[in-house]
């Protein structure tokens, strides 16, 4: 499609939104749109599971797979506390009790930052519990055909790679990331839970907290 824009975000009101502001309803990040309002679904769309989407507008991001839904909801939990005032890294001072802390994240950042962080939770006497995301294809890297990769956050940046040349690499980094991330927090008394998409990671957040409470009781 000529004079295409491509959707980088999902805004508050779960409008897609593209580089330029364009507001487009029912459009997640990786969607183009034209000119016209013509929409082509991206990576990230999805079949609504409900047969009354979108008439009912009770669920308006049924259209959202798991990677761009979570992305929407940390971005509407960052965006929150920048509008109190408050970065992710000014949370520990407003914790005045001891408190169980409960990270959900794909943790793609810095690691040494974040496991100074869980030093100091820790250090505050804070339980902290990570919960970290992966979606499959980040852990079996099953491509066998070249693919274009693009960047959820800016997704006008893309890149086409044979599988077959960068597989062991990846994964090799992969596992030496996650290795690293589970051993920080080993380190510092922090539970570490890896989940992928293909599970909602409300559900397995439910069944460790249980988990966790009969182990408890049990001492």
């Amino acid at each position: 499609m000529s004079d295409s824009e491509i959707i980088e975000r999902i805004a508050a009101r779960g409008d897609g939104i593209t580089a330029s502001g364009r507001h487009v309803a029912g459009a997640v990040p990786g969607d183009a749109v034209a000119a016209d309002g013509t929409l082509v679904a991206g990576p990230h769309h999805v079949t609504p599971p409900c047969r009354h989407f979108p008439e009912c507008g009770g669920c308006q991001l049924q259209q959202a797979d798991e990677t761009a839904l979570r992305q929407f909801v940390t971005d509407r939990v960052v965006h929150a506390a920048e509008g109190q005032g408050i970065a992710i890294g000014e949370v520990l001072p407003t914790l005045s009790r001891r408190s169980l802390v409960v990270v959900i994240s794909d943790f793609l950042d810095e690691t040494d930052a974040l496991i100074s962080a869980l030093a100091r939770f820790r250090h505050a006497r804070h339980e902290l519990i990570l919960f970290h995301v992966v979606a499959p294809e980040e852990v079996d890297f099953p491509f066998s055909r070249p693919t274009q990769f693009h960047d959820l956050e800016q997704s006008s940046r893309r890149m086409l790679v044979d599988p077959h040349r960068v597989r062991e690499r990846y994964l090799h980094h992969f596992t030496r990331f996650c290795t690293r991330l589970e051993q920080g927090a080993a380190g510092q008394d922090v539970d570490y839970q890896r989940v992928t998409t293909r599970q909602p990671y409300v559900t397995a957040l439910g069944r460790y907290l249980a988990s966790r409470s009969r182990r408890r009781r049990g001492r």
